[in-house]
């Protein structure tokens, strides 16, 4: 679906803006170029896929894409800072009407302020398809459409003494699609994490936080705290527990608002060996809907890589993600989503990989009782340039 010209002259609107900002950034850092350290690096990424259900419109087709992308990396004494741009672009062979380019701009400052203070800012501007980011942050089936998301998150650590540091943050987010199927929203979160070091291994973590998301109908104020701890079994096993409670007011036009509760997680461990690599994480939280309902979400992650000869990597990432609609009496986890995908990858020189793979995806509506499947093979080429 193409985007009216609205929709096109808003986004190129927000990309100047967002383009504006990473000026601002790389003008902050500026004293860096005369200071310590520029890295530039151009990276290109070349694939080719065959799906065998695009958008699980029941047709299968190659998919052809370049990815061009440009990061800049600067470094002195007190700060760095970065700025990011990498675009997509998608050709069908014969569905057309799914080819589209995709856009992702990132930028951030990290600012040492005093021995104790530490400032960082980051930003973001991506227009990428609402079908894909759907199915990655809640498990819902988009129809094809656009989304463009503008983003922008503050945060300060103070390291009170040697076992106390606090982190303040704020993170404000724009999301806006090409079609009125989806709800358009704003959102703004306040967070405080408290950590408490008792020895070398062990950090107890307290952390707070609260958001309220806008749309043109409703407004949703959601809270959560959590408690937990950073444990390094050891050198080659970490893990991190975060578990508590959180809620959610609901309050829409011309209507009695609804409220709804859970308890929220978000737990990791990382597993390094000489040759492997595990992580896992899980995660729960309250969040917005692409059609504005409410909904608790369940996200698990598996992801390893096991270096089997010098130059080759055998790779395994998995995700499952469950979301269910606290708006209505709808029956639990209404929506899933699963992909397994499993890799090879070859470094075919010192910045350059091949890598082949296969991705299987699987997506249900729990409402509908109704699932499908697609299966991705692909081959790519990713080169960079430091």
């Amino acid at each position: 679906m193409s985007m009216s010209v609205r929709s096109t002259h808003a986004a190129l609107r927000r990309t100047a803006a967002l383009l504006a900002f990473l000026l601002a950034l790389a003008a902050l850092a500026a004293p860096a170029l005369a200071g310590e350290t520029l890295k530039v690096t151009p990276s290109l990424t070349l694939r080719e896929t065959y799906d065998t259900n695009v958008n699980f419109n029941g047709k299968g087709d190659f998919e052809h894409s370049a990815a061009p992308g440009l990061r800049v990396d600067m470094q002195q004494e007190r700060s760095r800072s970065w700025i990011q741009a990498r675009g997509s672009a998608y050709k069908y062979t014969r569905l057309s009407e799914y080819d589209r380019i995709d856009q992702n701009y990132d930028a951030g400052l990290e600012f040492n302020a005093t021995q104790n203070i530490t400032l960082n800012l980051k930003g973001s501007f991506i227009a990428d398809s609402a079908f894909s980011s759907a199915l990655a942050e809640t498990g819902e089936r988009a129809r094809r459409a656009l989304r463009q998301v503008l983003s922008v998150q503050p945060s300060a650590t103070f390291n009170l003494d040697e076992s106390n540091a606090l982190t303040l943050s704020y993170s404000f987010a724009k999301t806006e699609y090409d079609t009125k199927d989806y709800t358009d929203s704003m959102s703004n979160t306040l967070s405080g994490l408290w950590g408490f070091r008792m020895n070398e291994r062990t950090q107890l973590l307290l952390q707070l936080s609260a958001t309220r998301a806008e749309t043109s109908t409703a407004q949703q104020d959601s809270v959560s705290s959590m408690g937990g701890f950073e444990y390094a079994l050891a050198e080659t096993l970490k893990a991190r527990v975060l578990a508590g409670f959180g809620s959610m007011r609901t309050t829409v036009d011309n209507a009695p608002s609804r409220t709804a509760s859970s308890y929220t997680a978000d737990t990791s461990l990382e597993w390094r060996l000489e040759k492997l690599v595990a992580n896992a994480g899980y995660s729960r939280d309250m969040t917005l809907g692409i059609s504005g309902d409410d909904l608790v979400r369940d996200k698990l992650s598996l992801n390893l890589s096991l270096s089997a000869a010098e130059r080759l990597q055998l790779q395994l990432g998995s995700t499952l993600v469950l979301s269910e609609n606290s708006s209505s009496a709808q029956s639990p986890q209404s929506n899933r989503w699963l992909e397994i995908l499993p890799s090879v990858k070859y470094q075919t020189g010192e910045y350059s990989f091949l890598t082949f793979g296969y991705a299987y995806g699987a997506a249900k509506d729990q409402q509908k009782d109704e699932l499908k499947t697609r299966n991705r093979l692909y081959l790519d080429f990713n080169i960079s340039f430091p």
